[in-house]
């Protein structure tokens, strides 16, 4: 539409009368603005009449009225035109509905709000089970390693070794719910640490040994001897990988074999590619099966998910990994002889690692701390009890607290020599305790080792507690050798 200087419409078309529902007979020679504009609109075009001073946006979006009172959303585009002397002559005004667009647009915000919203529940339920379950595991673990340590009879300690191995599996089906939702949420980051090449298979033969003895399986781990020792990688995702894998082989093998290979594939100064293989005498996977095995909640053979309980996470998990890793995993399998998983992945060595320095026992290493007082932090029960019978049995002098409130206050009174501290308690969780404790210290000029002990498991759990003061980590459920190991470094 075309407007003189003083805002009457002298030109006006069929899009217009499209848009607003005027006809052109309706609209010539009237004051526009006040038949299409809301009451906020008019005052300021009020204004630009009153006010040379005042002058109209080149562009601008907002709420307008049909002839019908329907409010409807608009975009201006607006071009003044002025004489020689720098008088309004006329006003050229495209207009264009929007209501459509905008109607999406809040649509989408709508549901990117509510997707937002779903994934923080999702991520904070996940967490919380996450704690919950992992908490009376720990418990069930800790006391199993406990009794096995005491005189039993062979049939007592086969029965503690199979609660020990079942709460291991459902600790694995948690850990797997959990990097399949870090895997959805693009999450998945690397946390590479110095390592020798034998803690892998020290690691996958005391998970699995015990049962692939019971099911009559013989189980082997075979190591090339050109492989360098001293690595440097996430341990955690490989040892993942390949429990993933040689879990799905003894599920899915009732006699036979279950063979895990390493090898050399290629090696620079600075790194080395390896390939890893697990093969089994199993069911094996049908041809039409193969391209989506590793797709999530897939199962080689459907029928047979009854027979071969799992969640058909750990092969989508497996392959992830290894992608993130910069590597590549391939399967082959001939139904009723086997399958054969490999992946292949680039390894940094790390010539900084004491790797040949033989591991000292227990007893060497709490030579001299058994005039050394902890304090334990943990509200529950038979945690609390499990921690300190591990350190106790070593002579230690241990003191507990409950709650946050509790420590700080033991800690005020005591000076312990390292703490270990849980961080969901109550009254005070245990980054509010470290808080108070590193402000008490602060007046004081002293600092004492502080240890999550928790069933928070993730790595931004472990950066926020070093961030908050704490000084090392411990995610439950935890061993001996993990408590005992961190006397060593916090007391050396």
């Amino acid at each position: 539409m075309t407007l003189d200087k003083t805002l009457h419409v002298t030109d006006y078309n069929m899009g217009a009368e499209k848009i607003f529902g005027w006809k052109k007979e309706e609209i010539i020679g009237v004051v526009f603005y006040k038949y299409i504009f809301t009451e906020h609109d008019i005052t300021f075009f009020d204004n630009f009449l009153a006010d040379k001073s005042v002058k109209i946006p080149e562009y601008f979006v907002t709420e307008n009225m049909n002839k019908s009172g329907d409010v409807i959303i608009c975009e201006w585009i607006n071009s003044v035109i002025e004489d020689q002397k720098g008088n309004i002559v006329e006003i050229v005004s495209i207009s264009r509905n929007i209501t459509e667009n905008k109607k999406l647009e809040e649509s989408l915000r709508k549901a990117k709000d509510s997707a937002e919203k779903a994934s923080k529940a999702k991520s904070e339920f996940l967490a919380n089970m996450s704690h919950e379950i992992r908490t009376p595991i720990n418990g069930v673990i800790g006391i199993s390693d406990l009794i096995l340590e005491t005189e039993l009879d062979e049939e007592q300690k086969n029965y503690m070794q199979m609660i020990k191995t079942s709460s291991r599996n459902l600790l694995r089906i948690v850990n797997d719910i959990l990097d399949i939702s870090k895997i959805e949420a693009g999450k998945i980051e690397l946390n590479n640490v110095s390592f020798h090449v034998l803690e892998l298979k020290e690691n996958i033969m005391n998970s699995f040994f015990h049962l692939m003895k019971e099911k009559g399986l013989d189980f082997k781990f075979f190591i090339q001897e050109n492989i360098p020792t001293n690595l440097n990688g996430d341990l955690y995702k490989i040892n993942q990988i390949l429990s993933n894998l040689v879990g799905n082989a003894y599920k899915f093998t009732d006699k036979g074999y279950v063979h895990v290979k390493t090898e050399k594939v290629h090696e620079d100064s600075s790194s080395v590619e390896l390939l890893f293989n697990v093969t089994d005498t199993g069911i094996g996977i049908k041809p039409e099966k193969i391209n989506i095995i590793f797709d999530i909640f897939t199962q080689g053979d459907s029928s047979a998910t009854k027979k071969y309980q799992g969640t058909g996470l750990g092969l989508t998990i497996a392959k992830s990994y290894v992608e993130k890793m910069g590597g590549k995993i391939f399967v082959m399998s001939t139904p009723g002889e086997g399958s054969s998983f490999s992946f292949i992945i680039p390894i940094k060595k790390d010539i900084s690692f004491a790797a040949e320095k033989p591991p000292e026992d227990e007893d060497t290493y709490l030579r001299d701390y058994k005039d050394k007082k902890i304090l334990v932090a943990e509200d529950n029960q038979i945690n609390l009890y499990l921690t300190k019978k591990i350190l106790s049995k070593k002579a230690m002098e241990v003191l507990t607290a409950e709650n946050g409130a509790k420590a700080v206050e033991i800690f005020e009174k005591e000076r312990p020599d390292l703490i270990f501290m849980d961080l969901q308690m109550p009254e005070l969780d245990g980054l509010g305790a470290t808080l108070k404790i590193r402000q008490i210290e602060k007046n004081h000029n002293t600092y004492t080792p502080i240890i999550a002990l928790t069933a928070y498991a993730t790595k931004e759990d472990k950066e926020r507690c070093l961030a908050q003061g704490m000084d090392g980590f411990i995610a439950k459920p935890f061993t001996q050798k993990d408590i005992l190991g961190a006397l060593r470094t916090f007391l050396a």
